[in-house]
């Protein structure tokens, strides 16, 4: 009955994200989940041994869903092209799994001290990668100058997020779809503005010449 199994985990994941996002960190516990599920606690610790263990689940399979975003939307084409490609993976998990998205980069209540653990950086580690992979091949092929990759990769990283948290945050009042056209209009002037070599940069340049 290995189906099953897999559902139930599923429920009590579903359950855990649901108080962790609502009520914050504290309030999850298997004796808390249990009433939530309407079963026993001593149903729940034939899933998960302890809280940790749960929650160390739920980043993981954040992060596994996160991936499989990313990965479906990369395709062939030119390397601006697999960088829209995976910014539209980005915001369409954004949108889609919504609570996923607040656990992984906007909750910042949830799960204190499991994020420098060694499984969740490895988790991590994947959809970072890819990111970093696409503005590299950017780089590569003159669409973006040289730089500091990191630098480069982590201010991109911080406009998707910041245009997710902005419609997951309803201020806007856009539909989904009217979201994903803004976001892909918004991520095609981020793009071009990264082809023109910012004024602070040059400067600096100026001042080593």
């Amino acid at each position: 009955s290995m189906p099953v199994v897999a559902s139930m985990r599923e429920k009590i994941g579903d359950a855990a994200l649901e108080r962790l996002l609502t009520r914050g960190q504290s309030e999850v516990s298997i004796r808390s989940l249990a009433g939530d599920l309407g079963v026993t606690p001593m149903a729940l610790y034939r899933y998960f041994k302890n809280k940790e263990e749960l929650q160390l689940a739920l980043l993981d399979a954040g992060f596994r869903v996160f991936g499989e975003y990313l990965d479906r939307h990369m395709g062939r084409g030119t390397a601006a092209e697999r960088a829209r490609l995976l910014a539209d993976g980005f915001f369409a998990f954004a949108i889609e799994k919504s609570a996923y998205f607040e656990l992984i980069f906007l909750s910042s209540r949830s799960l204190p001290g499991l994020r420098t653990r060694r499984e969740v950086q490895e988790a991590a580690r994947p959809t970072y990668v890819a990111l970093r992979n696409a503005v590299r091949d950017c780089i590569d092929d003159g669409v973006i100058p040289a730089g500091d990759l990191d630098a480069t990769a982590q201010g991109v990283l911080a406009f998707c997020v910041g245009y997710a948290a902005l419609y997951i945050s309803g201020n806007m009042g856009w539909s989904p779809a009217e979201a994903r056209t803004a976001f892909r209009d918004a991520f095609a002037t981020h793009l071009a503005n990264l082809s023109r070599e910012p004024t602070a940069a040059r400067a600096r340049r100026k001042r080593k010449a």
